[in-house]
C-alpha cells in the first residue's frame, strides 16, 4: 500500500477529468506503484505549468495511477495540508494539542503524517508510509524526517525534570505559569543550548541535543503539554 492509497481507503475523492481509460503499461510517476495496460491513468502531459517537482518523478514514467491523481486534487490539498491518515481515518495534526494527542496515542500502522504550511503541491504521494511506531516518518514543509518514539519520550522527561528543578522554591502560583521559554531564554539572547549547558544535568543536555530535526520539531511543540490532558481530535 502507498501513502496515497491509504488516503484515499480512508476519504474517497475523485480523481478528476484528466483520467484516461488505459495506456501503456508502466508504474506511477509518484508513487512507483505498477499500472498495467488496461488500467486508468493520468497523462503526465496533463500536469499544468504550475507543476515544479519533475524531480520526483520516477525516470520513464507515462502516467500517474488514479490514488496519486485523486490526492493531487488542489481542494483536497488544501482542506488536509496537515493531519495525520490512519484506519481510524483522516485526523488533523495541526494544532499543539493534536499533535501531543497523536505523538502519545500513535495508531496501528501503516499511518502517514503530513504537515504543510506554505506548498501543498501534490505532498501527499511524497510522504513515506510509516509502518511502525517505535521508528516513523513525518512530511514536514517539503521534507521527509524520521522520528524515534523513544528519543523524543526521553527529552521530554529531561525537560520536565529541568523544569522542576527551576522551579523549586519558587511560589507555586509563579511556578505554575512559568514555561521552559521563562527558564531558557530570560533576556531572549541566550542559546537554547547554552542556557542547558549552564543550568541542565549533563544527562539533560544529552537527551535533548540527540534529537534529529524532525524529533525536534516535535519536541518543541509537546514538550510541556500533559499527555493525560488532550483529547482525540475529531476527523477532518
Amino acid at each position: 500500500m502507498t501513502s496515497a492509497a491509504l488516503i484515499l481507503s480512508i476519504k474517497p475523492t475523485p480523481p478528476g477529468d484528466n483520467i484516461v481509460a488505459s495506456g501503456p503499461a508502466t508504474v506511477c510517476a509518484m508513487c512507483a506503484q505498477p499500472i498495467a495496460s488496461d488500467q486508468p491513468r493520468r497523462r503526465l502531459s496533463s500536469l499544468g505549468k504550475s507543476f515544479t517537482d519533475f524531480a520526483w518523478l520516477a525516470h520513464g514514467s507515462k502516467g500517474i495511477c488514479v490514488p496519486c491523481t485523486a490526492v493531487g486534487d488542489r481542494k483536497f490539498l488544501a482542506a488536509n495540508m496537515r493531519g495525520i491518515a490512519c484506519s481510524e481515518g483522516l485526523y488533523p495534526f495541526k494544532k499543539n494539542n493534536d499533535i501531543a494527542y497523536w505523538f502519545h496515542h500513535l495508531p496501528p500502522p501503516p499511518f502517514t503524517i503530513t504537515v504543510s504550511s506554505a506548498k501543498m503541491q501534490h505532498m501527499h504521494w511524497k510522504v513515506p508510509l510509516s509502518t511502525s511506531r517505535e521508528l516513523f516518518f513525518m512530511y514536514i514543509d517539503g521534507q521527509n524526517y524520521t522520528v524515534r518514539h523513544q528519543k523524543v519520550l526521553e527529552a521530554i522527561d529531561a525537560n520536565r525534570a529541568f523544569r522542576a528543578q527551576q522551579l523549586e522554591g519558587l511560589d507555586p502560583k509563579k511556578a505554575a505559569k512559568t514555561t521552559i521559554r521563562d527558564l531558557i531564554y530570560k533576556d531572549w539572547k541566550t542559546p537554547f543550548t547554552a542556557a542547558l549547558d549552564c543550568a541542565a544535568t549533563p544527562e539533560q543536555t544529552a537527551a535533548i541535543r540527540s534529537l534529529l530535526p524532525g524529533e525536534l520539531w516535535l519536541f518543541t511543540r509537546i514538550m510541556n503539554i500533559d499527555a493525560e490532558s488532550v483529547k482525540k481530535p475529531d476527523p477532518i
